[in-house]
């Protein structure tokens, strides 16, 4: 007998159609193990999850144990998915099993099942990790930003881990521009008949004062009647295309180019 351990049982009844008989399927009913309600569950420096399972998910791992005793093969046939690759990797650890083979299939078809149990590989480690490390964040971020955005709030408020980084980012962006000061500086840049430099400031500059300030000093620079040219670069000069015009613009606009007769640049516009 073979073993399949999928996630939702709705699937059960379509799936055994497909794989006929000397297969036992059974549900684990998403994950069979998490961290805890009530507490944070991971702790620094090396954030290691802690987890725990629940009255549900212990019976359904006792049935799977007693299941996987008896079978010759199991498959852990749970989404594709990165939360599907660390609940298969959950069902491995929680209910000690040995070998097991992992498929992923995007719908149930005799082909696309057939194909894929051909095809079976073991758990992706890197996936299941991938899928770790946003679950530590999302805890971090909901248990230590919630309460806090919670008061503010007034209401009961749940932080997302992206949603509150981006967040923070936006305002610290908002109090740059609000407290910005301007602050007058000083470049120059020389022309010649086919080639142009830039005043390389770096011996007038700091990293605290990244620009010239004194205006004394880049119009002395800038009286220079000769230079020595001691290093050059060639490079394709790359123009970006201009914006795009209204037809009323660019009627106008061919008009004077081509110097075409308004009607004509009509038509073209029409046509285009």
């Amino acid at each position: 007998m073979k073993l399949m351990i999928i996630e939702s049982p709705n699937k059960i009844p379509k799936l055994s159609k497909v794989l006929g008989d000397g297969w036992q399927i059974i549900a684990s009913y998403g994950h069979v193990r998490d961290l805890p309600e009530r507490e944070m569950g991971v702790q620094a420096p090396d954030y290691r999850p802690q987890y725990v399972v629940n009255d549900r998910a212990a019976r359904n791992i006792e049935l799977i144990k007693r299941l996987a005793a008896t079978a010759d093969e199991i498959y852990l046939g749970t989404d594709p998915d990165r939360e599907g690759e660390a609940i298969a990797w959950h069902i491995k650890a929680a209910c000690g099993l040995g070998e097991c083979k992992r498929v992923r299939f995007d719908s149930i078809t005799h082909d696309e099942v057939m194909q894929q149990i051909r095809a079976a590989d073991t758990i992706d480690a890197a996936r299941v990790r991938a899928q770790e490390a946003r679950r530590v964040i999302d805890r971090i971020v909901g248990y230590k930003v919630s309460p806090l955005l919670s008061r503010f709030g007034g209401i009961t408020l749940s932080a997302g881990r992206v949603q509150s980084v981006a967040l923070r980012l936006l305002a610290e962006r908002e109090l740059a521009i609000k407290f910005f000061q301007p602050i007058d500086h000083y470049t120059v840049k020389a022309f010649g008949e086919d080639w142009h430099a830039d005043w390389q400031t770096a011996p007038f500059v700091t990293k605290e004062v990244p620009h010239v300030l004194d205006q004394a000093i880049a119009k002395r620079v800038a009286a220079l009647n000769t230079v020595a040219v001691t290093k050059f670069e060639e490079a394709p000069a790359r123009r970006s295309a201009g914006a795009v015009h209204h037809i009323h613009d660019a009627t106008r606009r061919v008009g004077d180019v081509e110097n075409v007769g308004r009607q004509g640049d009509g038509d073209s516009a029409e046509a285009l």
